[in-house]
């Protein structure tokens, strides 16, 4: 089951960019065939995680989850020249694509957020044990932000 919820900032933005027809860019197309991994409880962004393994260790964060949000995160306009609102809705949908197939029984969740001009993404195992990164009530975030929870059946 796939749950979107966003506040009302993400919507108007949604709304404006609708109709726009976008290819992902390259780069991006680049992550998602690189794939994840399963580390240590964790799904990770293959290439963020082989970057960042030598120096970031989970003992260092204060839960998986944050552990999981530093490396997963990143802004889409360091990946790709234009349409960058667009390509980040087309990387959310990839990736959660890629996870329901690679690790279909693990619950995730995507976060997209836009601040002035760059896309915010970032992705982490939902847990009971856990707080989720964000707040429920994203309404009260002064960006426009999307979560989007990919929740086995």
């Amino acid at each position: 089951m796939k749950t979107i919820t966003c506040n009302k900032k993400m919507i108007l933005s949604l709304l404006t960019y609708r109709n726009r027809r976008v290819n992902i860019a390259p780069e991006l197309l680049k992550l998602i065939q690189d794939g994840v991994v399963f580390k240590e409880n964790c799904i990770l962004l293959r290439s963020f995680y082989i970057a960042n393994r030598k120096h970031a260790k989970i003992n260092q964060f204060e839960d998986l989850t944050a552990f999981e949000i530093f490396i997963n995160g990143f802004i889409i306009n360091d990946f790709c020249n234009t349409d960058f609102f667009k390509n980040g809705c087309l990387f959310l949908d990839l990736v959660g694509n890629l996870v329901d197939s690679k690790c279909p029984n693990i619950p995730i969740e995507m976060i997209l957020c836009k601040s002035n001009r760059n896309i915010h993404f970032t992705m982490h195992t939902i847990r009971t044990v856990e707080k989720s990164y964000l707040d429920n009530n994203i309404e009260e975030y002064v960006e426009p932000t999307m979560i989007v929870r990919h929740i086995p059946d």
